[in-house]
């Protein structure tokens, strides 16, 4: 008789066991795709295109009477950078420098301009002198080298280290010792 009502127990414990076991059905997975500043102003871009097209009675579209817009001439214009990262939040910024250093590629020939704390790395043949920018919590930096235009000299014509600069330049690459860097040539540091 005990035989018997263990063999149940057994018989209903495996039973219970083979009920769980069955698979599960697939189920929708979002995955979080991460976005670049380009992204993100190109969807800005395509929403306010759209907007546009949407509303073609609208009073401040008369593009018969629209003059065409003049470039000032005395005056320095903020948007003649293809990449100004003095316009971003702190978070934006640093995203926008990792992106840089991770795909140089988009970048290679635009404007940038930006703002951080003045870096130099002596090494043997030359010094190499960067603006760096950390993220939100400061606890982590970027940074992209810079080539100042015309003749000076480290350190007297230079910021001291540490202190906040703002660097205009175009954004190139160059392969040293089998790797590939990033730097701004024809940099300026602007006031």
């Amino acid at each position: 008789m005990k035989k018997q009502i263990y063999l149940l127990l057994t018989l209903i414990l495996l039973l219970t066991l083979s009920a769980c076991g069955r698979a599960a059905a697939p189920r929708n997975v979002t995955v979080n795709q991460t976005q670049t500043v380009s992204d993100l102003l190109d969807n800005a871009a395509n929403d306010e295109a759209q907007t546009e097209q949407a509303d073609p009675y609208s009073a401040e579209k008369d593009t018969e009477e629209a003059e065409p817009m003049q470039p000032a001439t005395d005056t320095v214009d903020d948007t003649a950078y293809d990449v100004d990262l003095t316009q971003l939040g702190s978070t934006m910024v640093y995203s926008e420098v990792f992106n840089m250093m991770y795909a140089p590629e988009d970048y290679v020939g635009k404007t940038v301009k930006m703002e951080g704390s003045f870096a130099v790395y002596e090494g043997v043949d030359r010094n190499y002198y960067a603006c760096l920018i950390a993220d939100a919590t400061a606890c982590c930096s970027q940074g992209i080298e810079f080539v100042w235009s015309g003749d000076h000299v480290y350190p007297d014509d230079y910021p001291e280290l540490g202190s906040t600069i703002t660097v205009t330049g175009t954004f190139e690459t160059y392969m040293e010792d089998g790797m590939e860097f990033c730097q701004l040539v024809d940099a300026e540091i602007v006031d």
